[in-house]
């Protein structure tokens, strides 16, 4: 969720910057491929051992009841303007929010990919997957994308306690950090080779780190 939180933040501020000068938007639309941390959706339906029918989720909802939804559901009044309005994809942003489900569960906490890679060629094997992505939405016609970096994997919830543990991990130390640096070095070839394309890395390993270490600045705390 803090990923959406942020590109919403940052949304704002450039609309807010654009309507004072009197100037159109940018985007007719903002196009989201993400996992959890961009859904506002429920998984309650599916046989997975991932569920967010559980404290802390729920805690904006009234009650603070958790209804299986991994953001706060906030999100739903785009349903509703789609109705109205439609959707446009022509100039759209193209949001990727992705990798992190690849390495906290099919790498740290299950053997379905750690028996065959190793972390290094895992980074490259989830680099290789996000840049045909990439290529197919380029395919498709879009040209202004936003591709998010992965967070401090060590200290998301579902690392510390699948240890038993409420201090981040040391061991995941390095990994998102060393994928963020091969995603940034790999850009500018990936964004050579698709002519008129704008694709952008988005840092959200540091603002996510501040916010565990500092929570208080975000006034934002569970008890």
């Amino acid at each position: 969720m803090a990923f959406a939180v942020f590109i919403f933040a940052l949304l704002l501020k450039v609309s807010t910057a654009l309507s004072s000068q009197n100037i159109t938007h940018l985007f007719s639309v903002v196009l989201i491929f993400g996992d959890s941390t961009a859904d506002s959706g429920n998984n309650n339906y599916i046989n997975t051992p991932l569920k967010a029918d559980h404290p802390p989720y729920g805690e904006d909802f009234p009650g603070k009841i958790p209804t299986g939804r991994f953001s706060n559901g906030k999100l739903e009044y785009i349903k509703i303007l789609k109705k109205v309005v439609g959707i446009k994809v022509e100039g759209a942003l193209v949001s990727i929010s992705a990798g992190t489900n690849d390495f906290t569960i099919s790498y740290y906490n299950l053997p379905s990919r750690r028996d065959n890679f190793s972390m290094d060629d895992y980074h490259d094997y989830i680099l290789k997957k996000l840049q045909n992505f990439v290529n197919e939405l380029y395919k498709i016609g879009r040209r202004t994308m936003v591709v998010s970096g992965l967070p401090p994997m060590r200290c998301l919830p579902i690392q510390m306690l699948s240890r038993f543990s409420r201090t981040c991990l040391t061991d995941q130390d390095t990994d998102a950090r060393v994928y963020n640096l091969k995603f940034m070095k790999a850009l500018p070839q990936i964004q050579s080779s698709l002519k008129e394309s704008r694709i952008m890395y988005t840092d959200i390993y540091t603002p996510m780190t501040e916010m565990i270490r500092n929570p208080r600045k975000m006034v934002y705390l569970w008890n």
